[in-house]
């Protein structure tokens, strides 16, 4: 099946818009061109110029974004313990993405090719600050839709910047190595190969760091 012009997918909560579209029924598959804009329930998308598409069972299995990738996670979190919420967004980019589903909801997200992503550092729906980060590969694990471990390898470079009064740390943090990895749930990152770590007035260099 053929589609061309101003073409748009409606299935449940997602929805694919794109300039033109190619439909495989035989192997369930998809592929899209010119400005994809792929919104996955009320809170994520994926964006690209070029995207394939890889059902099972009437379920996305794989998207793969060939050129110009862009990937959104929207939250609600709060500054302040007694303020109201507010809308923050997740966001990541690089030249090319690969991203696996399991059950409906996103397992994890390869990004390749000058990737960088700007997550947000939250304790108990508090927002703590928010953590950027890039490199020549950044892959991201998630459950239920939580980002869990984020790992980015080749010139791998940090920055964390605390949110008010709501973590102990008062100015940003300049970090980086060749290889980062952060578990989030456990509050731990681990930098190696040419670590490094700039705060306040203080460096910290070594072969491996763990924070």
């Amino acid at each position: 099946l053929h589609l061309n012009g101003n073409t748009i997918m409606i299935s449940g909560l997602d929805t694919l818009s794109c300039d033109s579209m190619v439909y495989w029924s035989k192997l369930d598959s998809i592929s899209a061109k010119g400005e994809i804009r792929y919104v996955h329930g009320p809170n994520r998308g994926i964006f690209g110029d070029e995207m394939e598409i890889q059902y099972e069972d009437s379920l996305v299995k794989m998207i793969r974004v060939i050129k110009n990738a862009f990937a959104y996670n929207d939250l609600n979190l709060r500054v302040e313990e007694d303020a109201p919420y507010q809308k923050f967004r997740d966001e990541m980019t690089s030249k090319k993405m690969i991203a696996y589903f399991q059950n409906e909801n996103i397992s994890q997200l390869e990004l390749m090719n000058m990737a960088t992503t700007l997550y947000h550092v939250v304790d108990d729906s508090l927002l703590a600050g928010e953590n950027e980060a890039s490199g020549d590969t950044i892959s991201i694990n998630f459950h239920e839709g939580e980002i869990k471990r984020l790992q980015v390898r080749g010139g791998a470079l940090g920055e964390f910047r605390p949110e008010g009064e709501n973590t102990k740390i008062d100015t940003t943090v300049y970090y980086g190595g060749e290889y980062i990895d952060y578990h989030i749930d456990e509050q731990l990152t681990f930098l190696s190969k040419g670590a490094f770590m700039e705060y306040q007035d203080t460096r910290l260099s070594a072969g491996e760091i763990l924070v």
